[in-house]
């Protein structure tokens, strides 16, 4: 999604509503689902289905968000047969970007597990719909024991709270890469110093969901040795390493997530496998480390 006229190259803060578009392609996609399976017919149809969705730009960035409670009825008929039978309800009461599981009513889940049983007197699907929703979550949420991370005026984290992780991401992060020791292969070791760490971070909260925003460029000096079987350092060199791109880019494709780019002091002859081994495996390596840092900033 591009963004308005106004929004140059995508770089403001812009959000787009697509509550009705998401509410009819739910509402399409379902109703034209029908499953075979043991000799049935499952289908879907009377839904009730309310949320919101956006989409959100920024910095030429498009982040999805989504939260929907569906609601609707499974019918199944026997193959051959023109006889539909009603099986019963089910509601998917958090369907968002942050937890795509479903969460079924109990009173379901017990006539679900009751369809099998009731096979014989009623020609029912044996299993069917068990199987279909084998990877539904049954587990019921003990609100007593949910982490309360909004402030004590923000009842049950549902209203919408956001707090600034900027200035503790960036020390953070600069604290942890000029701290961190990389080994790579061939006895190569690499060091940071001198980081420098930019962007912004914050956490919010919105109907019981934390959500996670930051935008980091990342710029390093770095130093690498080479020890031989003694531990002997048999080699040095330095430069700089920049990293872009550090996004919470929820809609990102991109098998690569970050952007690298290694600037090498020495690029004589003699440091060039040196230099190539620093330029492989170390973004694999300073992906780790970004990746635990981020995990780290989901707990504040």
């Amino acid at each position: 999604m591009a963004g308005s006229i106004w929004n140059s190259n995508s770089w403001h803060w812009e959000e787009k509503n697509y509550n009705k578009w998401g509410k009819s392609y739910i509402e399409n996609k379902l109703s034209n689902l029908k499953i075979e399976k043991d000799g049935f017919y499952v289908y879907f149809d009377t839904f009730d289905i309310s949320g919101n969705a956006s989409v959100y730009i920024r910095k030429g960035k498009q982040i999805n968000s989504f939260e929907y409670v569906i609601k609707f009825n499974w019918n199944f008929s026997k193959m051959g047969q023109d006889k539909e039978c009603v099986g019963g309800n089910i509601q998917i009461l958090d369907f968002s970007n942050s937890n795509k599981e479903l969460k079924l009513m109990t009173e379901e889940e017990e006539k679900m597990k009751n369809v099998g049983m009731e096979n014989n007197h009623q020609n029912q699907p044996y299993g069917v719909i068990p199987n279909i929703l084998h990877n539904a979550n049954h587990t019921h949420e003990n609100e007593e024991e949910q982490k309360k991370d909004g402030s004590i005026w923000n009842i049950n984290n549902y209203h919408w709270e956001e707090k600034c992780l900027t200035r503790w991401a960036k020390e953070e992060l600069k604290n942890i890469l000029d701290n961190s020791k990389i080994e790579l292969s061939n006895n190569i070791f690499l060091q940071f110093f001198s980081s420098e760490v930019e962007g912004e971070a914050s956490s919010s909260i919105r109907k019981k969901k934390k959500i996670l925003i930051y935008d980091f460029k990342i710029n390093c000096e770095w130093k690498a040795y080479k020890q031989n079987k003694s531990s002997e350092i048999e080699m040095e060199t330095k430069g700089h390493v920049s990293v872009s791109e550090v996004i919470s880019d929820f809609s990102s494709e991109d098998q690569t997530k970050y952007k690298f780019n290694f600037i090498f002091d020495n690029v004589d002859a003699e440091y060039s496998t040196m230099n190539e081994v620093i330029k492989t495996e170390g973004p694999t390596q300073i992906e780790k480390i970004i990746d635990s840092f981020i995990s780290r900033m989901k707990d504040k």
